[in-house]
């Protein structure tokens, strides 16, 4: 009789790591959703039952992950069973989507979802610097690496902004100017 190999039962999930307050590791956290019957990372001081998630040794020694980005991971439950190891990570990437609003003399603004994220530009009442000009909306898309559609985005927010643009400067609104140099 041939000895087979037991395979662990992997799950799959989207996890967020950070580091561990008394370790240092990067840790995740998930829980079993019994409803849904599936595993769902969820923040550490949610109130589910939840196991703590490491990394396992490979991924640690090629150090791939970093704190704060969403991952695509495949984890196994520890022997104990009290916690899951991370087998296999990939940098989750979202579908950006596009949408322009315009109510003439009233705001002018086109919104860019990543994710539950939302990136405003809005020349006419924008909160920061970053969302009033279209050079601060685009340096933030660019920063970004969790954008499956970068290129195709920041085309269409290009058009977009010229769009918004010509219907202020239409309705008599003088669009805010470039920083100079000092």
């Amino acid at each position: 009789m041939a000895i087979e190999e037991v395979k662990k039962k992997q799950l799959k999930t989207k996890l967020k790591f950070k580091e561990h307050e008394c370790t240092g590791e990067l840790v995740a956290w998930a829980f079993w959703d019994k409803t849904l019957k599936s595993l769902r990372g969820v923040n550490e001081d949610n109130e589910s039952k939840k196991r703590i998630c490491i990394l396992s040794p490979e991924l640690k020694e090629k150090d791939l992950v970093k704190p704060g980005i969403l991952y695509s991971v495949l984890v196994h439950s520890s022997t104990n069973r009290s916690s899951y190891i991370v087998d296999s990570v990939k940098a989750y990437k979202f579908k950006a989507k596009l949408e322009t609003q315009i109510i003439k003399k009233c705001f002018y603004q086109t919104i860019i979802t990543i994710g539950n994220q939302k990136v405003y530009y809005n020349p006419f009442d924008g909160k920061s610097e970053y969302s009033r000009t279209l050079d601060g909306v685009l340096e933030l898309l660019q920063e970004r690496d969790d954008i499956l559609n970068k290129e195709e985005i920041i085309n269409a927010l290009k058009r977009s902004a010229r769009t918004v643009n010509k219907y202020m400067e239409a309705d008599g609104y003088i669009l805010p100017s470039k920083k100079k140099a000092v």
